[in-house]
């Protein structure tokens, strides 16, 4: 972990004493802020990530569980992705009179917004990533389904242990530490839900969350 989150730094690092000691035409100076950017995004990532599995993993952190709409959680996880520089077609097609959930609005937001970031990440440009949700007994399903280039058969069961990453050059070199789909499962976890995923190589992936529907009149 410590490795790969020097590696973002160290790009950042490298291109901002560049610029500091050449100049650069301006064409130039936006690619580099722009792969500067992009590594910083990728490092805050990692942090975030990192440090909310070990707050979970060690009981520290406070728990705000309370009825939540399922149409209106997954609209403003899209709204973070949606914006006028999206190159994905993203749709939210979960029906808006679905039972609330019992949850923790900040933790499932993280949960479904890691899930869209790889659906996003792994996914061709201009393909569909859509987010839906529907009833099944005393649990809503909720599921984030890619085009993208999919999960190996043979690491379907392990790509949310923590630190996992499916090797291989299908990726096109994109990096990750392990650490997303892992927080997911610990977030859906201590929601007493349950996570999984399907997924045909070169075809695309759907990730699953089960979460419990608000009993009675809680």
């Amino acid at each position: 972990i410590s490795h790969d989150m020097r590696t973002p730094l160290t790009a950042m690092l490298g291109f901002l004493e560049f610029v500091i000691e050449n100049r650069v035409d301006d064409a130039q100076l936006k690619d580099y802020h722009s792969i500067m950017h992009k590594e910083g995004v990728r490092l805050n990532e990692m942090i975030t990530n990192f440090l909310d599995m070990q707050r979970l993993k060690a009981k520290l952190y406070e728990y705000n569980f309370k009825p939540l709409d399922v149409r209106l959680l997954l609209k403003d996880v899209v709204a973070i992705f949606a914006g006028p520089s999206a190159k994905h077609s993203i749709i939210v097609g979960a029906s808006s009179n679905l039972p609330p959930i019992s949850g923790d609005d900040e933790l499932l937001h993280q949960a479904l917004s890691n899930l869209l970031s790889n659906a996003i990440k792994y996914s061709p440009e201009g393909s569909e990533v859509i987010l839906d949700a529907r009833l099944e007994e005393n649990s809503v399903i909720l599921w984030v389904k890619d085009a993208g280039i999919g999960v190996p058969s043979e690491a379907l069961e392990r790509i949310f242990d923590m630190f996992y990453r499916v090797e291989g050059t299908s990726q096109r070199q994109i990096t990750g530490t392990g650490l997303g789909l892992a927080l997911v499962k610990e977030i859906v976890s201590a929601h007493n839900g349950q996570v999984w995923v399907e997924s045909t190589l070169g075809q695309g992936s759907t990730f699953y969350l089960s979460l419990p529907v608000v009993k009675g009149d809680c």
